[in-house]
């Protein structure tokens, strides 16, 4: 069983009211009146229940077998991580799972309307705004806001979080809302739709937006904007650590420490490296025989191996956004083939006449299944491609 898409009845969903909404709240400089022209509000993807829980149990499956080969990528992390030799000995070889926030698979439905899991996205995932803001404004008659899942896991996460760290004086603890320098639209919507969701339940004026470039270490603790942040909600690719070992250091000594709790922790980047597909594949007469079924069901081949072979699709192995992936004929652009992993195309099936296909977002903490959200597209990479975020949807109590 496998979804698949649902249209809306009317034509009242209208993306020019998320615009109107975030311009009245935030004013952003700049932002394109036609920003939101890539939400999908003709169609959206429409889970019975049955087909809900299925999925659900496929990503908790799933969570188990890339939680077993954290340890094996740690094993080898040298080999691994090469080039991050100088901060491997901040990597816990157990993966502190109570740090961990949040990461999104990308899910493709092949032909046989099997669930393949391609990558995950573990520093940075986006799609956030779309699950917050339109996921309630676009809910059809009939169905449940199955994104709720995620605004309450990201609400009930920091509360529990902060009433620790503080002893459960909410008052006197800052948390920092960490961006990538020179970030673009879609990194701030995302940091302000997390400050929305936390004012709920924490102070205003202890939240604090900031980005990378804004951020020090002073007298063994992290400041951001001048003041003293006691955790860190990062959306920052990791990879700046490789710039910048100068601050990299005596950060992630702050945060080893104790003195601020990093959220996503940095063990977070052994889960965005595509990798770890290869990894598990590696070892999997390590696994049960269950998981080993499930591995050929949901996970595609994948090898760190030079494969020229017109089966492959080369994948920069911390790419983003659809971007740095080649077809065979396009190999010569590989500068670097220790930065690409190998993996086996899956042939996605088709949703229209159009040839349009789904790759479903999967928001998860690597232990429970979070909520789904959806992109529609015509080709295997998005480069160039049209490419449609879809709101997912599901019926029949699922909250209850």
């Amino acid at each position: 069983m496998a979804v698949s898409l649902s249209y809306y009845p009317d034509n009242r969903y209208d993306k020019q009211k998320i615009y109107d909404e975030l311009q009245a709240t935030y004013a952003i400089e700049g932002l394109d009146p036609n920003y939101f022209e890539y939400l999908d509000t003709k169609t959206f993807v429409g889970f019975e229940k049955a087909e809900f829980e299925e999925l659900q149990a496929i990503v908790r499956s799933v969570n188990g077998i890339f939680r077993k080969a954290y340890s094996w990528y740690w094993d080898d992390l040298a080999r691994n991580l090469p080039e991050f030799s100088r901060i491997h000995e901040y990597f816990r070889k157990e993966f502190p799972y109570d740090e961990y926030f949040i990461a999104r698979y990308d899910v493709l439905i092949d032909v046989h309307g099997e669930y393949k899991f391609l990558e995950t996205n573990a520093n940075t995932p986006g799609l956030i705004t779309e699950s917050n803001r339109p996921s309630a404004m676009f809910l059809p008659e009939g169905w449940d806001n199955q994104a709720g899942g995620l605004i309450e896991y990201v609400r009930d996460f920091w509360k529990g979080k902060m009433e620790t760290l503080s002893g459960g004086d909410l008052a006197k603890i800052k948390l920092g809302i960490l961006l990538p320098h020179s970030y673009e639209n879609e990194d701030y919507l995302v940091g302000r739709d997390y400050y929305d969701i936390l004012s709920s339940v924490i102070p205003e004026e202890n939240l604090v937006i900031g980005d990378i470039y804004e951020t020090n270490v002073v007298d063994g603790s992290v400041t951001l904007k001048g003041q003293r942040i006691d955790a860190i909600l990062s959306y920052f690719p990791f990879e700046f650590f490789l710039t910048d070992i100068d601050f990299t250091l005596p950060f992630l000594e702050a945060v080893a420490d104790g003195n601020c709790l990093l959220v996503n922790p940095l063990e977070s980047m052994a889960f965005q490296d595509k990798l770890m597909f290869a990894v598990i594949w590696e070892n999997l007469e390590k696994y049960s025989a269950e998981e080993q079924a499930a591995i050929h069901r949901h996970i595609p081949f994948t090898t760190r191996e030079f494969q020229e072979s017109t089966e492959y699709l080369a994948k920069w192995r911390f790419g983003r956004y659809g971007r740095e992936i080649y077809w065979d004929r396009f190999y010569t652009n590989l500068d670097h083939v220790d930065k690409f992993i190998f993996q086996k195309k899956v042939e996605p099936r088709k949703e229209n006449e159009q040839g349009d296909f789904l790759v479903l977002g999967a928001f998860s903490d690597l232990r429970e299944s979070i909520s789904f959200i959806a992109r529609k597209q015509e080709h295997r990479t998005t480069d160039d491609t049209y490419n449609l975020t879809t709101l997912a949807y599901a019926r029949g109590n699922i909250n209850v």
